[in-house]
């Protein structure tokens, strides 16, 4: 490098050498030099006057006509003719919420309610529907269990009666049978 400064006419005391140097040292640093680059921000647009935007049922954190909570459950046990008693509260090691017991007719319901059908999702995807639990997990239910999620609700059924099994699992589908105007949410899934 000194033989090119030479060349030039620059010489270790002269202003050029200090330059060329200095020219020369600058680009070597700005390659060490990480440079952020940052997107724009993103703003939300309002809908285009004639766009379909979804509709609000199906936005997510917006409640569907067809989420359950523990009165809508009762209403529709008891107009199905089951007496129920609520008999405290439960919790399974496989799913998030804590569950509310149920006896209805000699059958235990346990009943677990969660935000949206999202995270009903993610606790019940993976469950080995047979047996109720999660394919690692060995658990030893007091009677045949049975699963069934629909929408935000996931029920763990115990009875050995096979009919009122049937009448406790139609009690549910019918309520969204009768709600079929709540479209996009999931549909009912009677497991094991």
């Amino acid at each position: 490098m000194t033989a090119l400064y030479k060349r030039m006419g620059a010489t270790r005391t002269s202003g050029l050498f200090s330059l060329l140097t200095s020219l020369a040292i600058i680009p070597l640093t700005a390659c060490d030099t990480k440079v952020e680059e940052r997107a724009p921000a993103q703003t939300a647009l309002p809908p285009l006057p004639n766009s379909t935007a979804p509709p609000k049922d199906s936005i997510e954190g917006s409640r569907s006509p067809l989420q359950w909570d523990l009165a809508i459950l009762e209403q529709v046990l008891m107009a199905s003719g089951l007496n129920h008693v609520k008999a405290g509260m439960v919790r399974q090691p496989f799913l998030g919420d804590q569950g509310v017991i149920y006896r209805v007719d000699g059958a235990e319901l346990q009943v677990f309610l969660y935000a949206d059908a999202g995270a009903v999702a993610r606790d019940t995807d993976l469950l080995d529907t047979t047996r109720v639990a999660p394919p690692t997990m060995q658990i030893r239910w007091r009677m045949p269990p049975t699963l069934i999620v629909d929408n935000n609700m996931v029920v763990i059924l115990l009875t050995t009666d096979s009919a009122l099994r049937r009448k406790i699992r139609a009690a549910i589908k019918n309520r969204r049978e009768d709600n079929k105007q709540g479209a996009g949410s999931r549909t009912t899934r009677v497991l094991g």
